[in-house]
Order: structure tokens, then sequence, then C-alpha cells
């Protein structure tokens, strides 16, 4: 079972298939399944073994069939440095022999200066202001989330001074499965990581990737593993003291992103995302999400403090 899409387990007296169906709305215009097929097609061109065969595209009924690979999930004490290192080998891997630009479509939510990535998290702020319902909600984000993130925003704001709205070149980029961390990876019987889910891959910006992956929920990846994190994926940019630089900036800016999508559950489009994927709110699951995202404000103000000292 997913929590974006309808995920289900086909089987007969031979084999297993899992057929994905992917939502829409018209509140909510990205093509997952576009995004999704797109980089399976690219993985498996490049030779990997280690993500599902597509197996079929309905495009009438927005669904796909998938190749079943039985694994292991992985569980928050196994995450270790040497687990964080293999993980991001397969994403420097897939960047070795890059395709055209034409081949993948744009990560979903991607930003390619610094400008861009503030700019995604001011809306998704906005979007919560206006938008979300309850008193609960609306107290958080007017005492807590939305004060923090004008400081991370100015401190990001100074520290990148005149590169603020620079570009990254194409050699800048990379191929991101995007949302990538140990949630969407299993342990398969041989011992190799098999990594799952794609709907939102494509070109991004190798910081969001870093900054992504140590922001994930349900499998965290503790930040003392963010120097060896930094070493393996520098090796995905042109301009590597750059690449370190934004992952500094962005990361708080990024802890502030992941907060906002905690609260999504206070918007009506996603209650009808989850509701599409068989997610049941079990009454809890809002005063669990605000507990969850004041965690992760609290974490971008601490960070972008670190940050700020840096600058005197």
């Amino acid at each position: 079972m997913g929590r974006n899409s309808k995920v289900v387990l086909i089987s007969n007296k031979k084999n297993r298939f899992v057929a994905k169906t992917y939502f829409q709305d018209k509140r909510d215009p990205r093509d997952r399944l576009t995004h999704e097929i797109s980089f399976l097609r690219y993985v498996k061109s490049r030779g990997f073994a280690n993500v599902p065969e597509l197996l079929g595209v309905d495009r009438d009924n927005n669904c796909v069939l998938l190749e079943y690979i039985p694994g292991t999930t992985i569980q928050p004490c196994d995450v270790n440095e040497e687990l964080v290192r293999r993980a991001l080998e397969f994403v420097v891997d897939l960047n070795r022999v890059k395709p055209a630009r034409e081949a993948l479509p744009t990560a979903a939510e991607a930003a390619f200066s610094v400008e861009g990535h503030l700019s995604i998290v001011d809306r998704r702020i906005a979007q919560l202001e206006a938008q979300a319902n309850g008193g609960l909600v609306r107290d958080f984000l007017s005492k807590e989330v939305s004060p923090t993130w004008r400081a991370v925003r100015d401190t990001a704001v100074r520290r990148t001074r005149s590169r603020l709205g620079q570009a990254l070149f194409d050699e800048e980029i990379c191929v991101s499965p995007s949302d990538f961390g140990f949630h969407n990876t299993l342990w398969d019987k041989q011992g190799r990581l098999i990594f799952l889910d794609f709907e939102y891959a494509g070109w991004d910006d190798p910081a969001k990737l870093f900054c992504d992956f140590f922001c994930q929920i349900a499998v965290p990846v503790p930040k003392r593993f963010v120097p060896a994190a930094r070493s393996v994926l520098s090796r995905l940019a042109n301009d590597r003291p750059w690449f370190l630089e934004r992952t500094e900036i962005l990361l708080p800016a990024y802890r502030v992103k992941w907060a906002s999508m905690m609260l999504n559950e206070f918007l009506p489009a996603h209650a009808d995302r989850r509701r599409f994927a068989g997610v049941r709110d079990d009454g809890n699951g809002k005063a669990l999400q605000i507990q969850k995202a004041r965690r992760f404000i609290e974490l971008a103000s601490q960070e972008s403090e670190e940050t700020e000292a840096q600058l005197h």
C-alpha cells in the first residue's frame, strides 16, 4: 500500500506483479506516471538490475504493471555509513553517462538556483496559510513555521549574496530518483539494495537530492552521516565548493519545506489523495503531523543559526 498512489499486489500460481495507479487531480497536475516510466526505462537501458522491470503501461487508466521484487524493508537501526554510501553510489553510477536532457523530465519541484529553491518553499508556506483547515495548524503556522521560515530565508539570501539567482549549468545537474531514501529501499535475498518509487524522478540539483535524503521521515538518516554523503555526492558536481556550500545553505530551507509537506494533511487536495491511496485517518494523524513538523522547524532554526554564525 502506498501513501500517494494505489499499489496492488497481483499473483498467480507462478508469478507476482505490482500494479500501481497514480493519483490525478486538477489541483495537482504532476504527471507521476511519466516520471516513473521515463526513469525506469533510463535505468534499465543502463543495465541496472536493482530497480523493478517495467512490464506494462496503461495511460488511459494512469496505471503501470511492475516486476515484484521480494525483499526486506530497511529499519532506522539498520542505517549506517556503509548503507548510506551504497545508496548514494547508486545515484553517482546513474550519472556516469548522462542521457540527453530531453530523455527525462525535470524532477518534481526541481530548482536550479538557490532563489528557485527558496521560491518553492515560499509557495508551499503561502498555500498552507491560505488553505489549511483548523485552528491548531493555523496557530502553528503563524507562531512557529512562518517566523522560522523568514529567518531561514533571510540567512540563505545573505549567505548566497551575488549567487542567489545564478542558474546551474547542465553539467552541474543530475539524474535524480527524487524522494530518495531508505523508505523506498529493500534488501533482497542476495543482499542487494533494491530501489523503488520514482514518480517524482528526473533532472534536478544534486544539492536538493542531498537535502531530501536527510529530511526523510520514515527511515531517517542521522546527521552524523552528512560528511560522508557530501563526499559521495560531490562527485556529481562540476563546481564542488559551490555544491558543498549549497548543501549548507539549503538544508535548513528543506527542513522547513518538509515541515510544510507534513502539514499537507490539512489541505483538501491532500486528503483526497490519501483516500485514493487507501490510507485512513485514525483521528490522531493531524496532531502527529504537527508534532513531526515542529521537530523539523526546530532543526531548521538550529541549522540556520549555525549558517548565520559563519557570516560573522
